[in-house]
């Protein structure tokens, strides 16, 4: 998505609960909604995280990622210094990054105004060489490091109301499954598998070990285990019961 992006946010905040037209009466055939351009922190670029995650609460907190102007030698996302942004009362705002790190995207928020995300950690995984990556949670002006099951990653899709984030993380076993493309996977005979290993669709980073589906709960990350194989991860933007 080139430049700044644009995008409806009174439609992703779920505030559709009537048309207008029908609630006035009028002869409207639709109801009308206003664009923002969320901006950026000098780079070319913002961006919300894909639909399947939170981006917009009830209370108007929009959550994503912008550009920086400066270079990012870890190459984070575009090569550039991307910063996570909250976007309150009109105006855009950098929640910051890890310790040691440079990089870091905002994922989703809940309704509390605790919004979690994943970016650059202080560190580079021995085994791979690339840079550490860790999940993260804002919580009031607080920035909190999720940690790993002992691994190199830590990516969180979601954030319930009581603060329980759900994703994937890495331990210490080695996997001997970590780089074996995922077109080698057999499900039903007109599936087609990403290209892609499942350590990378689920961490976005390279890993030599088991890859975990886990619940983080009140400081604390719980491995919610496998079907007996190496690999797990949770993909969902509905956890718990709030």
């Amino acid at each position: 998505m080139n430049a700044s992006i644009k995008i409806a946010l009174t439609v992703l905040g779920g505030a559709l609960v009537a048309p207008s037209f029908l609630l006035a009466g009028t002869s409207d055939r639709y109801p009308k909604y206003r664009l923002v351009d969320v901006g950026t922190f000098g780079g070319p670029n913002s961006q919300f995280s894909t639909p399947a995650t939170k981006v917009l609460s009830n209370h108007g907190l929009s959550v994503g990622v912008a550009d920086t102007n400066t270079a990012d030698p870890g190459c984070f996302f575009d090569c550039l210094v991307d910063l996570p942004f909250v976007r309150k009362d009109g105006v855009t705002l950098n929640l910051g990054v890890l310790p040691g790190g440079t990089s870091a995207i905002a994922y989703a928020v809940n309704e509390r105004g605790t919004i979690v995300g994943s970016g650059q950690a202080a560190g580079i995984d021995p085994l791979t060489g690339s840079n550490l990556l860790h999940g993260i949670l804002w919580k009031n002006g607080e920035i909190i490091d999720l940690g790993t099951l002992g691994g190199n990653t830590n990516n969180p899709f979601a954030i319930n109301d009581r603060g329980e984030v759900t994703g994937a993380t890495t331990n210490e076993v080695l996997d001997p499954f970590a780089n074996t493309p995922m077109t080698a996977c057999h499900t039903v005979p007109t599936s087609v598998c990403p290209d892609a290993t499942f350590a990378f669709s689920t961490t976005f980073t390279v890993t030599t070990t088991e890859v975990r589906a886990y619940i983080w709960r009140d400081g604390v990350l719980h491995d919610l285990g496998t079907l007996s194989g190496p690999d797990s991860v949770v993909k969902t933007s509905t956890i718990g019961v709030t």
